[in-house]
């Protein structure tokens, strides 16, 4: 039992003792169950990778954008616009055929893995900019200004836990997503 008590008991099994193919075996005799999951851990550190990228730097954005105002919301939201006025899935083909063929894997992953958080961010940061213009106006982030609460203060303990709640939905959402726009 996880190599620490010596058992001869399995979960299911033949009688035998020969191996079970739950989804059989390709022409070689090797399990396209295990082969699957194995394969799938590429496409799960992109997807996770991705989208850890994504919230950090989308939250971040949207949250300084929607908290600071003024001159500096306007000029950040038109960049956001440009960024969002580009059509996602050409470009990601384009920029993807940038990188050269002889390339090592880890680099073409991590332009992969560049390229969907450099244009999956965006979308983020506009939501949680939202949220975060209408979690300005709540009154207990007045109370917390009126007395004399910092800026971080204010943004850590009132308006980010209040914003996780998209953040999260967000995020269940997006991790899918990614893994088509990968597989595609």
């Amino acid at each position: 039992f996880w190599g620490v008590i010596p058992m001869n008991r399995h979960f299911f099994g033949l009688e035998d003792g020969s191996p079970i193919h739950v989804l059989g075996t390709d022409k070689l005799g090797r399990d396209i169950l295990s082969r699957g999951i194995v394969g799938a851990r590429i496409t799960l550190m992109i997807a996770l990778t991705s989208i850890t990228l994504i919230t950090i730097i989308g939250t971040f954005a949207g949250i300084t954008s929607g908290y600071l105002g003024g001159r500096f919301d306007l000029w950040f939201q038109r960049f956001v616009e440009i960024i969002l006025a580009f059509p996602q899935l050409p470009l990601y083909l384009a920029l993807t055929t940038l990188i050269p063929v002889t390339a090592p894997s880890n680099v073409f992953l991590a332009f992969v893995i560049a390229v969907i958080v450099g244009l999956g961010w965006a979308q983020l940061s506009r939501e949680v900019r939202s949220k975060t213009m209408s979690m300005a106006r709540i009154e207990y982030v007045r109370a917390a200004t009126a007395v004399g609460a910092s800026d971080v203060r204010i943004i850590t303990r009132h308006i980010l836990p209040n914003v996780m709640s998209h953040v999260i939905v967000s995020i269940t959402l997006g991790i899918p997503a990614i893994i088509l726009l990968e597989s595609f």
